[in-house]
């Protein structure tokens, strides 16, 4: 599991859903982005998610390599600076 640049993603959650949507394993990463998690079935997938990134999905498949993308930004700060330069 890595981020765009290719660095390790760790204590990044992982769960095994089965064909229903089902939970069936879940595990956090290691120190470098890795994990193992027991996954099988038809119709399985992997999902992650950490903090600050996109939830990502994909079929269950040894060596299942992850890059999660960074999460859209939701609302915006709309502020102005007065003299004192405290945002008002």
């Amino acid at each position: 599991m890595s981020d765009a640049t290719g660095r390790g993603l760790p204590r990044a959650y992982v769960r095994a859903l089965d064909a229903n949507g089902k939970t069936t394993a879940e595990t956090l990463t290691q120190a470098d982005g890795s994990f193992t998690i027991d996954a099988t079935g038809p119709g399985c997938r992997l999902e992650a998610s950490l903090s600050g990134f996109a939830v990502t999905t994909l079929p269950c498949t040894a060596g299942a390599d992850f890059k999660l993308p960074l999460a859209p930004l939701r609302g915006a700060f709309v502020g102005r600076a007065n003299r004192g330069g405290t945002p008002t």
